[in-house]
């Protein structure tokens, strides 16, 4: 909606920036590179974009995931610059190497395609769905190590016992 975009209310007077349609997650797997950016804090479908082995270009950022101590720029993904003037959005005040970066990877891409593939490996076997199980499982037995009190259902009437897998991925319904 343009009354709440920051954008169209920062440029009224240019005209507005047409919409693509949207793609699907699978429509990714056609792209040869890939576009990571931030939104209002880090971008969670990085993941799904380095296990497509397409190259990924990312955003440099302040903004963390529990990973990306295991991410390496120009081994799994290419970094590029992308400075704005947050009090006032507009065009002018946009800086980026984007154009740049996308033209070396297209002089060297077959270092590229490594980068890609690299990517790809890494999340395929130390970022799959097993392993961040394995790193939560592992956080929160730690944490609760570090607890001074043992938390007990009695102590809140509402609480359950989550006992099938099913009743995680399940908000807002009740299992007993």
């Amino acid at each position: 909606m343009a009354a709440h975009d920051w954008y169209v209310r920062a440029n009224a007077s240019r005209p507005p920036l047409p919409l693509l349609p949207e793609t699907n997650a699978t429509d990714n797997l056609h792209f040869k590179y890939l576009l990571n950016l931030d939104g209002h804090s880090y971008a969670h479908r990085l993941l799904k974009l380095l296990a497509t082995n397409s190259l990924v270009i990312k955003e440099e950022s302040l903004e963390l995931e529990f990973y990306y101590h295991l991410l390496k720029p120009y081994v799994h993904y290419i970094p590029f610059a992308f400075k704005a003037d947050v009090q006032r959005y507009t065009l002018e005040k946009i800086e980026t190497n984007l154009t740049a970066v996308v033209r070396m990877a297209k002089r060297h891409d077959g270092e590229m395609r490594q980068i890609a593939e690299q990517a790809h490996a890494l999340v395929h076997t130390h970022l799959c769905d097993a392993a961040r199980r394995c790193y939560l499982y592992e956080l929160l037995r730690r944490y609760g190590e570090t607890m001074s009190y043992r938390p007990s259902p009695a102590d809140r009437p509402h609480a359950y016992r989550v006992t099938n897998r099913k009743h995680l991925m399940t908000v807002g319904s009740r299992y007993r």
